[in-house]
């Protein structure tokens, strides 16, 4: 599990109040690498949206057709600003291939541990 599995996908389920699939991503990774951590959220990224595509989604769970997705990343570290470029990018791309990309970061000092980015 994590973003350097590329042979899975972390979680999935659906949120209760929107009703959405949520495919999430787990990285537990910091960010010494930048441009590594980049190339990694990139691939992992890809293997998401061709579970979705390829149909392999809804062959694993029948009972998500036609409901709306969205793809949450949950990070452990806090991201970096080109990071969060980088990921303002990708959103787009899953948007404009029908999906949503959200973000969440750990805090450790926050009320509610997470932060939500975008």
């Amino acid at each position: 599990m994590g973003i350097r599995d590329l042979d899975t996908i972390d979680k999935i389920g659906t949120d209760k109040e929107t009703g959405h699939v949520v495919l999430t991503m787990v990285d537990k990774h910091d960010w010494t690498d930048e441009m590594q951590h980049l190339y990694e959220l990139q691939e992992k990224i890809n293997v998401y949206l061709s579970y979705i595509e390829s149909g392999e989604l809804y062959s694993d769970y029948p009972e998500f057709k036609g409901r709306e997705i969205d793809i949450l990343l949950c990070s452990q570290y806090e991201i970096p600003l080109k990071g969060i470029g980088f990921l303002h990018k990708a959103a787009e791309v899953v948007r404009n291939a029908g999906y949503h990309l959200k973000c969440i970061e750990w805090n450790p000092e926050g009320e509610e541990n997470w932060k939500v980015i975008f």
